[in-house]
């Protein structure tokens, strides 16, 4: 019986040593839908006519071939906004930010590169278009306002995904081991010989 009663109680602390991670990561989730479905509701007040698209057609037919990076991108900033809305506002573990900085770093550097790669090709393709049609026919108009339109949007897209990023980057909190601590210029040492501290830099300039 004491048996049992110690493997319950070493069961029951592990469960408490680990449930605080896990709570916070289930509010982390939490917030993040909820974001989503903060952004849907105020998308079918906005804009009633694009409430019920298909996403994944939207984003391919708005950003071009990147739109999984992007989509991808989308799915990162959210988490960490989460992330940094429950550091904030609930007492739950300390959060080591170093993994979700190095992601947004990568993320503020390569979105507007992607954007302008995709809007180099989306144009190079409309002229490609527009020139196999000699300029004639609504329907090779449409492609080329189609593929133009791309080239827009992917470049926009680039550049505010990357806003963000550098604005999440900027506000997460720092961990203690980010930032070393600095070797002081002058330090003492004291000499047991003399039972006296002198600076190391007095004593190299002499």
């Amino acid at each position: 019986m004491q048996a049992a009663n110690s493997m319950t109680s070493r069961l029951t602390g592990a469960t408490l040593s680990i449930s605080p991670t896990l709570l916070r990561e289930a509010r982390v989730a939490l917030v993040a839908f909820t974001l989503g479905l903060m952004g849907m509701v105020t998308l079918s007040v906005v804009a009633p006519e694009r409430a019920s698209f298909d996403w994944f057609g939207a984003w391919s037919q708005r950003i071009g071939w990147s739109w999984p990076l992007f989509y991808s991108f989308g799915l990162v900033l959210v988490w960490s906004s989460s992330s940094l809305l429950v550091e904030t506002f609930c007492k739950a573990p300390r959060r080591d930010w170093g993994a979700q900085r190095e992601a947004l770093l990568w993320i503020f550097e390569s979105a507007p590169t992607i954007g302008m790669l995709t809007s180099f090709t989306s144009l190079a393709s409309a002229l490609v278009r527009l020139s196999a049609a000699q300029g004639s026919g609504e329907a090779a108009i449409k492609a080329f306002l189609s593929d133009f339109g791309i080239c827009i949007t992917s470049t926009i897209a680039g550049g505010g995904v990357s806003l963000v990023a550098f604005t999440l980057v900027k506000i997460l909190p720092t961990n203690d081991d980010d930032h070393p601590d600095q070797v002081p210029l002058v330090t003492t040492e004291r000499h047991e010989s003399h039972g006296e501290s002198r600076p190391d830099l007095e004593e190299g300039s002499a």
